[in-house]
C-alpha cells in the first residue's frame, strides 16, 4: 500500500472528469491516506461510495485524517453525496464520518448502511447526529446491511 500511496502522491495526474467513485476500503490509516490523495486528485467528484471491509489497521495515536490547512477541492465545492456501506460503528469509522461532516461543504446527502448489527445501528445513528457539521443538510439516512444488498 505504501507503493500505491507514493505513486499517487508523486503523480501529477488529476481525474478532472471523474464524477463518481466507489472504493472498497479498510478504514485504517494507510488506506485513508490513499483515499485523501484520490480526493485531492479528483476536483470534480460529486458522489463517493465507500464499502468498508474488515478494519485491522487502526490509527496511530497522532495521525489525523487530513491537515486542516490543506485544501481538497471536491470537498469544498462538488461532493454532494456520500454513501458509507458496511460500517460497524468502530472509532476509526466515526473519525472518518467526523472528517466528512467537517470538510464536505456542499454535501446534500449522507447515507450510512450499517453492517447488520441492528442493535448498534440505533446507537451509532444517535452518535452521528451529534457530530459537528459545516453545513446543515437533511438528516442522514441509515439502514441495516441486509435491507440494501444491491447498490
Amino acid at each position: 500500500m505504501h507503493h500505491a500511496a507514493r505513486t499517487v502522491r508523486l503523480s501529477p495526474v488529476s481525474f478532472y472528469k471523474l464524477k463518481s467513485l466507489r472504493l472498497d476500503v479498510e478504514v485504517d490509516e494507510e488506506l485513508m491516506q490513499v483515499m485523501i490523495l484520490l480526493l485531492k486528485s479528483s476536483p470534480n467528484l460529486e458522489v463517493l461510495k465507500l464499502w468498508s471491509d474488515e478494519n485491522d489497521g487502526g490509527w496511530s495515536e497522532n495521525w489525523q485524517m487530513c491537515d486542516p490547512d490543506e485544501s481538497i477541492v471536491c470537498l469544498e465545492s462538488h461532493l454532494k453525496s456520500i454513501q458509507l456501506t458496511g460500517f460497524k460503528y468502530e472509532e476509526n469509522e466515526i473519525e472518518l464520518l467526523r472528517f466528512f461532516l467537517k470538510n464536505a461543504r456542499v454535501l446534500e446527502k449522507l447515507t450510512i448502511v450499517w453492517e447488520s448489527y441492528a442493535h448498534k445501528s440505533e446507537e451509532a445513528a444517535e452518535e452521528v447526529l451529534k457530530l459537528p457539521r459545516t453545513r446543515c443538510f437533511g438528516i442522514p439516512r441509515y439502514q441495516a446491511q441486509e435491507e440494501n444488498k444491491t447498490s
